[in-house]
């Protein structure tokens, strides 16, 4: 099972607290969000103003230093996300920690259990990972004190101009919680924004306590969607479901509901929203379930209007043992794949089945399963490490020794140990080539539960490094 991050200790201590001073009122199914206003709501201004430029990206030559280790770190940047868009470009999302110190704004702003603190940075890279240009927006540095800024959704990126992010501002318990949405069309030197919605509830808010399963997914520049979850305690979550025709101008509300609301006027039955995936404006699907199951998948022709379940052809070897669903991954308009895993009792038995369509989703096929024993240290809430790199070619990060490829959509597997990564095991992989990869290794120190590290392969994963951030 993954450590939980920091941030997320400290949500949970507070949540406590948060449950005496915020009882959610029952949302409507569907609750129009209010208009996208141009006010830059990280901006310390009141009156609405066009979106503020952020300083020219900042090249930072990184520095090769040895990897991370389960020592005692007083500072290490904590790669929440990551993506490679081709061999030479790619992206990631750091949580740098350090000393808060003395400084009173700082601490009130972000202390930590530990007293530390985190400064997230979007970093942008065009050589693999030699050098890196820091494309943060400014305004999550400067969010006026007491509020805090972060950024909530893994970016989406269009092309190394053109990105997008998901960021909440808000003060510990104290509602309301403003979700936005800012872009950049420019690789980062100015970076506008719009708002989604405001939450009223304080809960624990803004981090991870507040907002869970946050996922920004777009079809194309205007075509996208928002899904999100909040714990209300005693077993109910809110759930969110946001779209946008405009490119993020503007944001309709789809889902806004709480699990406590069953059987209550005009209340529908809601999965929990985990990952989505379009691949035009009417169709997608969604891996969902009850907390952190990934049992179920949904499947929409309308825009996410409305969901129906998506059946596969189980074998029969399989018809007895439960299923955690990845998010489909396409080539083409109407070829992709879907990795599913199948487990048995106490996630004993494991094994991968990867079904392929050629019809955009309308049927599914199993062309290839993979069973290993170190399978079974995955359960629903660990996404096994995989990568499609093309139709036929894909990677598997069993554990930090053992390594999969198959060149035939896993009919055979090439099994391989793999070295450099030494007791670490990679939590994601992202190759973009056979042999030209990243992956984030799980490093556990003794002041800080878990973070993760980021690794490059140049030889299909059968040896890995330490790819240098700056500092």
């Amino acid at each position: 099972m993954r450590a939980i991050h920091p941030v997320v200790w400290t949500s949970i201590l507070l949540f406590a607290v948060g449950l005496l001073a915020c009882t959610s009122p029952p949302m409507p199914a569907t609750t129009p969000a209010p208009v996208a206003q141009l006010t830059p709501v990280l901006d310390a201004a009141t009156t609405p103003q066009p979106p503020s430029p952020t300083l020219t990206p900042t090249a930072v030559a990184a520095t090769l230093t040895p990897g991370p280790s389960a020592a005692d770190l007083s500072s290490f940047s904590y790669v929440r996300w990551m993506d490679r868009l081709s061999q030479s470009e790619g992206w990631v999302l750091t949580d740098s920690l350090s000393e808060c110190g003395v400084n009173a704004s700082c601490r009130a702003r972000f202390l930590t259990t530990e007293g530390l603190i985190y400064t997230e940075r979007l970093l942008w890279t065009e050589d693999a990972g030699a050098s890196w240009s820091d494309i943060t927006p400014a305004g999550l540095s400067n969010c006026p004190p007491p509020d805090i800024c972060t950024i909530v959704s893994p970016p989406v990126f269009f092309d190394p101009s053109r990105a997008r992010i998901a960021l909440i501002r808000g003060q510990e318990m104290l509602p309301p919680t403003t979700l936005s949405f800012m872009y950049t069309e420019n690789g980062g030197r100015t970076w506008g924004l719009w708002k989604i919605d405001d939450l009223e509830c304080g809960r624990v808010c803004p981090g991870f306590g507040c907002l869970a399963d946050v996922q920004l997914v777009f079809s194309d520049p205007r075509n996208g969607w928002l899904s999100a979850s909040a714990s209300l305690g005693m077993g109910t979550e809110a759930l969110y479901l946001y779209r946008t025709r405009d490119g993020g101008q503007s944001w309709t509300a789809l889902v806004k509901s709480s699990t406590g609301d069953a059987g209550g006027p005009g209340w529908t039955p809601t999965p929990m929203v985990h990952r989505l995936s379009f691949i035009d404006a009417s169709t997608g699907w969604v891996v969902g379930g009850w907390r952190w199951d990934s049992g179920t998948l949904l499947a929409t022709r309308n825009g996410a209007d409305s969901w129906q379940p998506v059946g596969l052809d189980v074998p029969e070897a399989f018809a007895e043992m439960a299923r955690d669903h990845s998010d489909p991954e396409f080539f083409t308009r109407d070829s992709g794949v879907l990795p599913v895993r199948f487990y048995g009792r106490d996630d004993s038995d494991q094994v991968l089945g990867f079904y392929t369509t050629t019809d955009a989703g309308a049927s599914w096929s199993l062309t290839g399963t993979l069973e290993d024993p170190e399978l079974a240290r995955f359960d629903s809430r660990l996404r096994f490490p995989w990568s499609a790199i093309d139709e036929t070619t894909w990677f598997v990060a069993v554990s930090h020794s053992r390594q999969y490829l198959t060149r035939d959509r896993g009919q055979t597997w090439e099994g391989f140990a793999a070295e450099g990564l030494g007791e670490f095991d990679l939590v994601e992989v992202q190759f973009a080539s056979v042999t030209e990869g990243w992956g984030l290794a799980e490093i556990c120190a003794s002041r800080v539960p878990c973070a993760d590290s980021i690794f490059a392969t140049h030889d299909g994963g059968r040896t890995w490094s330490p790819v240098p951030l700056p500092p």
